[in-house]
């Protein structure tokens, strides 16, 4: 499995409480949020990776740049931006260290999303018809990735849209613009983010500490089922039997 889908599962399921002896703060706390780092080279992907970022995005680039990145990625997930292409070249984004791919758009070639050991995110954007809203969670991501969003404020409305990605129970991540507020990655913690895609760099290490302070997600309840009982069959009058029972009755009545 991808290393960036995995971890985005893990934020998504939350904390799992173990049983057994030993203090509660001995067991690791999966952070509320993933931060990832859209980079345009090694030294930069280094400086984000030392700030916090726990994944790193490019816009695009050759193999031979992607296998220079993926050294100083080391164990973090990196990722690669694609409009277009087929299987070889999704071998060949593999071969120089790829963990997943951005499909750009939903007109983008159908082959991208087959099935190639790489994580696949899907993005989509806030004008998305209320048609394709509704059948986007058929697509075959991974995870979604909401972009195209240029005001930084975060409103009741934008926080609406991210819950109905959220309901196609994949990991809904979120490309932050310019100026967005730290303060406001609580607001996409309640929408159900599980990411944030930032371009910022030199702000990562406020990312980060706003990351920190939330609390963990609670791996969601799953449903009680009820036990199934046995049916009771009741046995009924055989019709022979009712029409006897019917006849002495009309004698009765006769006499």
């Amino acid at each position: 499995m991808s290393k960036l889908i995995e971890l985005l599962k893990r934020v998504t399921d939350g904390d799992v409480r173990h049983l057994g002896f030993g203090p509660a703060n001995q067991q690791k706390k999966t952070p509320g949020m993933t931060i990832v780092a859209s980079v345009a080279d090694a030294a930069s992907a280094a400086k984000a990776i030392e700030d916090g970022a726990q994944a790193l995005l490019i816009g695009s680039g050759k193999e031979d740049q992607l296998r220079e990145l993926a050294k100083s990625a080391g164990e973090k997930a990196l990722g690669v931006r694609v409009k277009g292409g087929d299987g070889e070249r999704l071998k060949g984004l593999s071969e120089a260290g790829c963990d997943f791919i951005v499909v750009e758009s939903i007109a983008s070639p159908w082959k991208l999303l087959k099935d190639s050991g790489l994580g696949k995110v899907l993005q989509i954007d806030p004008s998305l018809s209320e048609t394709y809203l509704r059948a986007i969670g058929t697509a075959s991501a991974n995870a979604f990735l909401v972009a195209g969003w240029d005001d930084p404020a975060l409103t009741i409305q934008r926080q609406i849209f991210f819950r109905l990605i959220g309901m196609t129970r994949k990991p809904v991540m979120a490309l932050t613009p310019a100026g967005f507020s730290p303060k406001d990655i609580e607001g996409l913690w309640e929408a159900g983010v599980t990411a944030v895609v930032t371009t910022e760099l030199d702000r990562i290490a406020e990312f980060r500490d706003a990351v920190a302070a939330l609390p963990a997600r609670r791996k969601p309840r799953e449903e009680k089922r009820l036990p199934l009982l046995p049916h009771l069959a009741i046995k009924s009058a055989k019709p022979d039997e009712v029409e006897e029972e019917e006849e002495e009755e009309e004698e009765e009545e006769e006499q």
